[in-house]
């Protein structure tokens, strides 16, 4: 009993000091590399406006390829945790870039919100640079996906871009704190005045109408234990047009270990490239 009221503790204090480090979990250690599942990649280095070095991985389509995909991950570990949601896609003919945040993997730094809002943009400014031919859809995972929202609503190279994905992503930084202080009996009477102390400038419902006019998915699954689903029904009830809603199976951190929901996927980004037959707003 004691060792949990010190945990409630540190949880309080971080959160009373508006820290949104609490938000990250990252690692230092690559457990895996593409070429250890058969996957041709090159790694990658990239700059930040404020002087990081930012590596990552870049791996090309196993076939002509159809577009290119910049995947933005969740906040534990580093790349080589997040690689089983993306290392289907170059055989479907999609290239891939991922990297890791500042303070995760090799990447240098320390992990923050105004720092990885700065790493964002700068590997939209690379890969548009690699790829300038190609279709470029960002593909966000968690909170990967609510960084993503705000940072592309923002960036001058939101025009150069062709869609925005969300998978799983949270809705609001205060909401998704009060939702993980609900699950335990020691913090569910300390939601509501912890939670006002989590930094909220960067609130994903409030930006995701800006996005317009990049169309945006969300996806989420019902069966999602660390993000609700009710934050993707939130994203997609503040998006503007054109936006699109698909449900998902599976738990939080393995949906794509499901190939219907890989499927699902690819037929959007299908629908996507043709002009001539728009997506349904829910299918």
């Amino acid at each position: 009993m004691k060792m949990k009221w010190m945990s409630l503790g540190l949880v309080m204090a971080f959160l009373m000091q508006s820290c949104s480090s609490v938000l990250f979990m990252p690692s230092r250690e690559l457990g895996i590399t593409p070429d250890k599942v058969n996957l041709s990649y090159n790694p990658t280095s990239l700059p930040t406006s404020d002087g990081l070095q930012l590596q990552g991985w870049y791996l090309p389509a196993a076939v002509p390829a159809l577009g290119t995909v910049l995947f933005l991950h969740g906040n534990g570990e580093n790349i080589s945790s997040h690689l089983a949601t993306v290392y289907w896609l170059p055989a479907a003919g999609y290239n891939v870039y991922l990297f890791d945040y500042r303070g995760y993997g090799q990447s240098q730094g320390e992990p923050d919100l105004d720092g990885s809002m700065r790493d964002i943009e700068a590997m939209l400014d690379y890969v548009i640079a690699q790829q300038p031919a190609q279709k470029i859809i960002v593909l966000g995972h968690s909170l990967g996906a609510s960084m993503g929202i705000y940072a592309i609503s923002q960036s001058p190279h939101k025009a150069d871009l062709a869609a925005m994905i969300s998978i799983a992503a949270f809705s609001d930084y205060q909401a998704v704190t009060r939702d993980v202080l609900s699950r335990s009996w020691l913090s569910w009477l300390f939601q509501w005045p912890l939670s006002l102390a989590m930094d909220n400038r960067y609130s994903p419902k409030k930006y995701v109408a800006q996005l317009a006019p990049l169309p945006v998915l969300i996806m989420h699954s019902a069966a999602d234990e660390i993000i609700e689903s009710y934050h993707g029904d939130v994203l997609f009830n503040a998006a503007s047009e054109p936006k699109y809603f698909q449900a998902l199976q599976g738990d939080h951190n393995h949906m794509f270990n499901d190939k219907a929901n890989r499927q699902l996927l690819l037929q959007w980004l299908a629908r996507l490239s043709d002009a001539d037959r728009p997506a349904p707003t829910r299918f």
